[in-house]
């Protein structure tokens, strides 16, 4: 009776515990996301930039060579760096979904450089989480790079 009740319990803790990990919170953050980025772009690492943005824009869109166009555009390193999210909106139909909008401005040792990211943060679709959009623009000049958008 002993080992019938102990594997009752630890067969409710299996299961409880198994729908706490598949119900976990899969959302991003929008700061982090966005420190990466940066890092990415920093280092040149198209890669790590790629794997940033949602699949399904991924699939939509040439995003090595556009990422790559935006790298060479952007040649810098940052030396300040300021995060703001300047839209956040959670919205909640039939499907749950949050999206951020974060404004990134970079200052480097000769220019200054602002990052527009759109970014879906948590979807029940999980092809739509990371980055959908990224518009890198010279703050000095009307000189911009958008990553994400088909081109036409």
């Amino acid at each position: 009776m002993k080992k019938m009740f102990l594997a009752s319990i630890l067969s409710l803790i299996v299961i409880f515990g198994g729908c706490c990990f598949i119900g976990a919170d899969t959302s991003l953050s929008w700061k982090e996301e966005s420190q990466k980025l940066v890092n990415a772009f920093n280092n040149r690492d198209i890669k790590s930039a790629e794997n940033l943005f949602a699949k399904d824009i991924k699939n939509k869109v040439n995003l090595t060579k556009q990422l790559k166009e935006a790298i060479d555009f952007y040649n810098s390193k940052s030396l300040v760096t300021e995060y703001n999210n300047v839209s956040g909106s959670y919205q909640r139909d039939d499907t749950d979904y949050s999206e951020e909008d974060v404004e990134v401005i970079i200052k480097t040792k000769e220019k200054a450089f602002t990052f527009m990211i759109s970014m879906c943060t948590l979807h029940s679709d999980t092809n739509l989480i990371g980055i959908r959009e990224l518009t890198v623009s010279e703050n000095d000049s009307k000189k911009y790079v958008s990553v994400g958008i088909e081109n036409k």
